[in-house]
């Protein structure tokens, strides 16, 4: 008898691709470091050849299916590189966060170096990749592949960095998984959420209980084909509209009493919501350089740390409580300072 196959060793691997869905495939130096077991969501197919019934009540005989796509998700933790960056050292999850609509571009002034994503400018500098997962002793391969991105914590631990991603798919083959060279050091722990700063215009003092960023990107728009393709039946997909959104749960402060509805210690979120002022954010995690990182409004940096801008607007508010705590769910749009830029937000490792 043979050993089954199981699920509890996995890896997974990412690369960019230098042609939209041309295979580019990752070695052993292109892993991403999961923190838990990848979901593949295979195989599914843009025409799986139903024919209909037939005219005694019965269903007819499928034809073969067209337009093989799957999709998986990734659950990682943001791990700075742990050293000085520069152009070959670079965070953990830079492949992934490329994949999720971000450019990235980095600075690396002797102690002030550091890696900036913000949103890239599409089609042209969109940036596809070719994804790996290995699990139960099947290799599942994504290419043309884009993704999806949020970001969460929900009390004082390391943030979840949540990769939904979908492309088309490779058939499914037994394979080992490789053994990737480039984790990082099992000592490079990455920070917690348990000592964040979050900054709303100039309000610092609040108590955080939860914060979450997602992207909201509208990719999975697929592009059928008849002919012309790189597969069978279809062309990959085209990204659409992104929908930043930063959402915080604090707990209840006094109501600032005059506009812009926040000072240092109070805030009015009823007032920011009806309103719609523009206001910065910010949310930083950690404090050691090169591990620490940062999710602001705007593309600013000073110096090489966040300079956030005012392009968020409260978009939501609802009362809500920690068992007896009253708190606030505060929901916040994220937008470009002019109609033509792609600066609606950053993330920043420095």
């Amino acid at each position: 008898m043979t050993a089954p196959k199981v699920v509890v060793q996995w890896g997974a691997g990412a690369k960019a691709e230098s042609a939209y869905g041309t295979i580019n495939a990752p070695t052993t130096s292109d892993g991403v470091l999961l923190k838990q077991a990848p979901v593949p969501d295979v195989p599914h197919w843009l025409n799986a050849g139903d024919r209909g019934v037939t005219p005694g009540g019965g269903k007819r005989q499928d034809a073969a299916s067209s337009g093989r796509w799957g999709g998986f998700k990734w659950v990682a933790e943001g791990i700075g590189a742990g050293a000085a960056y520069a152009a070959g050292v670079k965070p953990h999850l830079d492949v992934p966060i490329l994949a999720s609509g971000f450019s990235g571009a980095g600075s690396f002034t002797g102690g002030q170096e550091y890696w900036q994503y913000t949103p890239a400018v599409q089609p042209t500098a969109l940036t596809s990749i070719t994804a790996d997962t290995n699990v139960a002793g099947q290799l599942y391969r994504l290419y043309g592949a884009y993704s999806d991105l949020d970001i969460a914590a929900s009390g004082p631990v390391i943030p979840d960095w949540g990769f939904d991603i979908a492309g088309a798919l490779d058939p499914i083959v037994d394979a080992a998984i490789p053994a990737y060279s480039n984790y990082p050091a099992i000592a490079n722990v990455p920070m917690k959420s348990d000592a964040i700063t979050l900054k709303i215009g100039v309000f610092t003092a609040a108590v955080v209980k939860q914060w979450s960023l997602k992207m909201n990107r509208n990719f999975k728009n697929n592009r059928v084909n008849q002919a012309g393709g790189f597969t069978t039946g279809f062309s990959g997909f085209t990204p659409g509209y992104r929908h930043p959104q930063l959402e915080v749960v604090v707990e209840r402060v006094a109501l600032a009493t005059v506009t812009p509805w926040n000072t240092a210690t109070t805030l009015n979120p009823y007032r920011m919501a009806e309103e719609s002022n523009p206001v910065l954010v910010q949310v930083s995690v950690g404090s050691i350089q090169y591990k620490r990182w940062h999710v602001y409004s705007g593309v600013g940096i000073t110096t090489g740390t966040p300079n956030p801008a005012a392009q968020a607007v409260l978009q939501d508010v609802k009362d809500t409580a920690e068992g007896p705590t009253a708190t606030w769910t505060l929901v916040f749009d994220l937008f470009p300072s002019t109609y033509g830029a792609s600066d609606d937000l950053s993330i920043l490792y420095n």
